[in-house]
């Protein structure tokens, strides 16, 4: 494993580091969240920076616009083609980053 990725690792659910959700449960309290009116929301979906990379660092889809079209196949296809777009940047140079892949879990709940 790079050493970056160690160092990286080191810094998890670290006070100066980053918080994230995983079996210890100390990350949870500074999980992001936003409240809305129950009027208007057509769909609410969670996911991991891992799949979030598809619609920002990637651009392969406009978040908004995906999440309410969101199917089982839909999202198995962003899947499939991001990691399709990560194996040809294997080295890391187009899109600069700690892994070739991450992790990429996500949820929606639409309306």
């Amino acid at each position: 494993m790079r050493d970056e990725v160690l160092a990286n690792r080191r810094l998890r659910n670290t006070p100066g580091g980053y918080w994230c959700l995983d079996a210890t449960g100390e990350g949870l309290a500074h999980a992001r969240r936003l409240t809305f009116p129950r009027e208007g929301v057509v769909a609410v979906a969670g996911m991991t920076d891992g799949i979030f990379r598809a619609f920002g660092q990637y651009g392969m889809a406009p978040l908004a616009e995906w999440v309410a079209g969101a199917t089982y196949f839909s999202a198995q296809r962003l899947c499939d083609q991001m990691r399709v777009l990560e194996a040809e940047d294997a080295q890391l140079r187009r899109y600069p980053r700690m892994k070739v892949g991450d992790d990429a879990s996500l949820f929606v709940i639409a309306s």
